[in-house]
């Protein structure tokens, strides 16, 4: 999903939408009147409820040149999967859906999607109840549940959108990394409305506090984005928002329905499983997950209950010596990390009949991509390699004939030691 997180500066720019407002209609305002406006009545905003039309087309070979702009710049690859596919082919040239929301302050929420062109997805909906999140899939009759402070792939920048006093800096920062002009007037649905237009302003990446990790693609994508803005004379709410790009394509953002500040039943923020239903507790699959420390006889004795053996070097570099063992559980079984260190000398082993390939790499980069390994024989068998061109460290993988464990050596090593590391495991 790495290549996705780019359309996070995309979805911050349109939080624009959230700013709702109220004031006379007809008065002769200034772009800057009506963001204030808009701003203020989301302050005095405590429900809302929409029904929103949401249309997308998009440019899939101007999203294919600018993945492969950012994955030569970040030497990761061709951009197809090491199956030799293009993710970008499988998504389809237009997606439409209408979704329906119920906010209440400070932090509950409820979407819902009700129609959508795209098959799978149809009827999701997601609930904030203020501590954990509820999603339900009806096309596997699923429900997820997670706490989003446990979720920490997700950047706290995206996180803290769950609360209104923090989704109103990241509008505040919006505004502010935006230049907005009053392009004139114009009828929506036949209701009289403002039109303004909003570009990102130069060093639009940095007034927006993005993570570093998403700041160069954010660039990227943000300098040739125009979002046109359709505003309630009377109401100064969003009608209509459309985003367009000359590489993404155009998402048009419609407004069927709108209230503010009516009573919105309790029950709206709760969310039950379906008579059925498969319940996820996303919390204990990430704590299953997540590395725990073991001796080395339990990791031994895990291997053999699951019918495999484990593997263990009879040489090191620099007679490097076991300091830890992980044991990560999957639901295919458990994978192992074994580190081992000496002044000088640091590598890992990973093995486990439930491939676990998270730390492989140099523990920091990960491997940029499939084909840039080399094929190598090890153990019998064949195995893939690689080493970046200053030879600082090296991940050597392949799968272990007989028991079919998948087995990996990784660290501050040449491709010599690897491949005399696993020679060596018994």
């Amino acid at each position: 999903m790495n290549k996705y997180r780019a359309f996070g500066p995309i979805a911050l720019l349109l939080v624009l939408v959230m700013a709702i407002s109220g004031c006379s209609a007809g008065q002769q305002v200034t772009a800057d009147q009506i963001i204030a406006k808009m701003q203020e009545t989301a302050k005095n905003t405590q429900t809302s409820q929409s029904v929103v039309d949401l249309n997308i087309a998009l440019n899939k070979d101007g999203l294919k040149a600018i993945a492969q702009t950012l994955m030569a710049a970040n030497g990761s690859g061709s951009g197809t999967t090491a199956q030799g596919t293009d993710p970008l082919a499988q998504l389809p040239d237009t997606a439409s859906a209408t979704i329906n929301t119920w906010k209440q302050s400070p932090d509950k929420a409820r979407v819902e999607l009700s129609k959508t062109s795209i098959p799978g997805v149809g009827g999701a909906t997601i609930v904030y109840d203020g501590q954990k999140f509820y999603g339900y899939l009806p096309s596997s009759n699923t429900l997820y549940t997670g706490t989003p402070d446990r979720m920490d792939q997700v950047p706290d920048q995206y996180k803290s959108l769950l609360q209104s006093g923090e989704l109103q800096k990241q509008i505040d920062a919006i505004i502010a990394a935006s230049n907005v002009t009053l392009a004139g007037s114009e009828k929506i649905a036949g209701i009289d409305s403002y039109m303004l237009e909003v570009t990102p302003k130069a060093g639009a990446v940095q007034n927006l506090n993005l993570p570093p990790a998403v700041q160069t693609e954010a660039g990227l994508i943000l300098k040739d984005a125009k979002v046109t803005l359709w505003v309630d004379k009377d109401r100064w709410i969003p009608l209509k928002v459309t985003l367009e790009h000359p590489n993404l394509g155009q998402l048009t953002y419609t407004v069927t329905q709108m209230d503010l500040n009516k009573p919105i039943d309790a029950s709206q923020f709760t969310l039950q499983a379906p008579a059925g239903a498969k319940t996820v507790d996303l919390d204990a699959v990430k704590s299953q997950a997540e590395p725990k420390s073991v001796t080395i006889q339990q990791a031994r004795d895990a291997a053999t209950q699951e019918g495999w053996k484990l593997l263990e070097p009879t040489y090191t570099t620099g007679n490097a010596t076991l300091v830890e063992a992980r044991q990560v559980g999957t639901d295919k079984g458990s994978a192992f990390i074994l580190n081992y260190s000496a002044p000088g000398s640091n590598f890992s082993v990973v093995e486990g009949k439930a491939q676990y390939d998270k730390p492989l790499g140099n523990g920091t980069s990960g491997v940029p991509d499939s084909a840039s390994m080399k094929q190598v024989n090890v153990r019998g068998t064949t195995g893939r390699v690689f080493s970046p061109g200053d030879g600082s460290w090296t991940v050597l993988a392949w799968q272990e004939k007989g028991s079919g464990a998948f087995m990996s050596v990784y660290g501050k090593l040449s491709q010599d030691e690897a491949l005399k590391i696993a020679e060596g495991m018994k």
